[in-house]
């Protein structure tokens, strides 16, 4: 067992040397302590783990700062299949199982499967190993028909019977160039090598096909069962500002399932700091027996400038699934201005997608929030953003209000808060105050998030107590709000001049007041500074320090009367008791509304309970003695002394 599993370095000077990975799993990282110490600076201190059970193999990211990716794709969490290309940062590796049914298919293993030319296989090429592994997600009927392909690739004769006859070339309608397409090869699937490739991820694959034709020889197909999707993506292009994607392409689907076109931006690979890429999604499309033109334009967001096509199959029943066909796909590149949805000092609002269900915030060129959207769908999910709810943004009392559509009524909030703004710190505001928090947190009753600091700051208004939850992905944070019965909606606030000006008055107020010796109305003041505006760094600091300093000397106080009140009880001093329930009382007085004013009010009480107390005691041992002496006077006839006992008596029972 110890031997089966095992993963092989492709980089770096430790090319070539094979790792066993143990029964008992191993963590990756570049500190010591890990089972498998890289020392490389794109490696995280405590980067991944790999679990062993009886399945095989789980690949689990740590929360890595430069992250895992399996096959170019960026994951959490992954079954490893033998041949799996990983990723820790910059290191490759390769991951083999040695009880794997057949070898894993590796770069260009089938590249000398191509038959000479003039050869009874002349005209296939070769066989693209992205298309076996893309096959392996595929029902057995999909396997068997890749095997015939790689029995022509070797040159058994397959060729002949899958080459369409003259007659049949004759029949098919001709693919029609696009002016200015920037998938300049590859858009209509046509040729033996397909320029658009698999989501590994993904449970199921778009694969070229004959029947998925609308033009040329053939079309893309994804043939998906229950649960499952497929993400096809053209090759990556660059594009600039200020300009717009125009794509558009046939899809036609079959069965209990949708198509969607997209356009994915992304960041350079070169960029300072790198955020998550953005899709705009056209529409749904589900039809029957013909395709449908579908398109979306998108415009560039700030920040990116690569772009991709996808194209997406997903099912949409519970129990069935079915068949979607692409075919035609085009994108062109034209100029637009940037067109915000609103903007507000210096920071701009953009919605993504027809109709837009994605939010992004900017400020000129730093991506501060991205993947804002309102959905019932579990953050993540491939429906999180597909089902989310359609997007409207308008400016409100100086703010940005977003909302969603209340029909279906999506149930969660979820943001991407980017490395340039998660780098500030992030905090919560609620029932409890000010709170801040880490990356993986969780908080209930949150009113307000409050993310980054300085120029950067951005105030998340939510509709009302909802439960937040914090979770880390590389260098940024993904925030997930549960909204309750609340609308759909939250406030962004960018603009805090007027939010100083107030906390300006709040501290003013609390100075005066500690000049007066109201020091509880001090602390109330600069409480409600830190609940209101914790954002005004230079005026928080100076409510943390002065109000613990009076929150300490006002305990202090307590702690001394206390101290008083026990040498009180052991000399049982009626008078030393109230003294210092009057001093109790004082302190009360000049921290009302603090702390301090609930300790002291509480020691006052006691202080007057025990004085009742002992006067009672004492009102007893006197009455005692004044019978005492009653009896002896009456018995010696002693009645104006009697008579004066007994007035004295009368008053003592009258103060029980």
């Amino acid at each position: 067992m110890d031997d089966r599993f095992s993963l092989r370095f492709q980089s770096t000077e430790r090319r070539g040397e094979v790792v066993a990975i143990p029964r008992s799993g191993l963590t990756v990282g570049r500190k010591p302590g890990n089972t498998l110490q890289i020392l490389d600076n794109s490696v995280s201190g405590k980067h991944a783990e790999l679990v062993v059970d009886p399945e095989g193999v789980l690949l689990r990211d740590l929360g890595s700062t430069n992250g895992t990716r399996i096959g170019g794709d960026r994951v959490l969490e992954k079954r490893l299949a033998d041949g799996a290309v990983v990723v820790f940062g910059n290191i490759e590796l390769v991951f083999r199982d040695a009880e794997a049914d057949g070898p894993a298919l590796e770069g260009d293993l089938l590249e000398s499967a191509a038959p000479a030319a003039g050869s009874a296989g002349a005209g296939l090429e070769r066989v693209d190993a992205s298309l076996i592994a893309r096959a392996g997600k595929r029902s057995p009927a999909a396997l068997v028909g890749l095997g015939a392909v790689v029995l022509a690739a070797a040159g058994l004769g397959a060729w002949f019977w899958l080459r369409p006859s003259k007659a049949s070339s004759a029949a098919l309608t001709a693919v029609e160039p696009v002016p200015g397409n920037l998938l300049a090869t590859g858009y209509s699937f046509e040729g033996d090598r397909d320029a658009f490739e698999a989501l590994e991820s993904a449970p199921a694959a778009f694969l070229p096909n004959a029947n998925a034709r609308r033009s040329g020889a053939q079309g893309a197909r994804a043939e998906l069962a229950a649960t499952e999707w497929a993400l096809h993506r053209s090759a990556a292009f660059r594009v600039g500002a200020e300009r717009v994607i125009r794509a558009s392409g046939s899809l036609r689907t079959r069965g209990e399932v949708e198509g969607r076109l997209g356009v994915e931006f992304s960041v350079a690979e070169d960029a300072e700091s790198q955020v998550a890429p953005i899709t705009a999604w056209a529409a749904s499309v589900r039809t029957g027996s013909e395709f449908t033109v579908t398109g979306i334009q998108a415009s560039v967001p700030p920040g990116y400038a690569i772009a991709r096509v996808v194209i997406l199959a997903r099912a949409v029943g519970a129990d069935s699934g079915g068949v979607v066909d692409a075919d035609d796909i085009s994108a062109v590149e034209a100029p637009s201005p940037r067109t915000p949805a609103a903007e507000i000092s210096g920071a701009a609002l953009f919605l993504h997608g027809d109709p837009p269900v994605a939010a992004q915030l900017a400020r000129v060129d730093r991506v501060l929030l991205t993947g804002v959207h309102f959905t019932s769908a579990a953050p993540g999910a491939i429906s999180s953003v597909l089902d989310a709810a359609p997007l409207s943004a308008r400016i409100e009392g100086g703010n940005i209000l977003l909302a969603a559509a209340a029909t279906p009524a999506p149930t969660r909030i979820v943001l991407r808060v980017e490395g340039a703004l998660a780098n500030g710190g992030i905090a919560s505001t609620g029932k409890d105050g000010y709170r801040t928090a880490g990356a993986s947190s969780e908080r209930d009753d949150v009113e307000s998030l409050l993310l980054g600091r300085g120029a950067d700051l951005v105030r998340v208004g939510l509709p009302g107590p909802c439960k937040v939850r914090g979770s880390r992905d590389g260098a940024a944070v993904l925030l997930s709000v549960e909204l309750g019965s609340h609308e759909p909606k939250l406030l962004l606030q960018l603009d805090f001049s007027a939010d100083k000006g107030a906390a300006e008055d709040l501290a003013h107020a609390a100075r005066g007041a500690e000049k007066k010796g109201e020091l509880g109305a001090a602390m109330s003041n600069w409480r409600a500074l830190l609940d209101r505006f914790p954002y005004e760094a230079v005026l928080v600091e100076e409510a943390e320090a002065t109000r613990a300093k009076l929150l300490q000397q006002g305990l202090a106080a307590v702690r001394d009367l206390q101290a008083e009140a026990e040498r009180a009880r052991f000399f049982a001093l009626p008078n030393m008791y109230s003294s210092t329930r009057e001093r109790a009382l004082a302190v009360a007085v000049r921290y009302a509304g603090s702390e301090v004013e609930a300790d002291a009010s509480r020691l006052a009480s006691a202080l007057e309970a025990e004085v009742a107390t002992l006067r009672r005691d004492e009102d007893r041992a006197e009455r005692g003695r004044l019978s005492a002496m009653l009896g002896v006077l009456e018995k010696s006839g002693a009645k104006g002394l009697a008579e004066e006992l007994r007035a004295r008596l009368a008053q003592l029972e009258g103060r029980q």
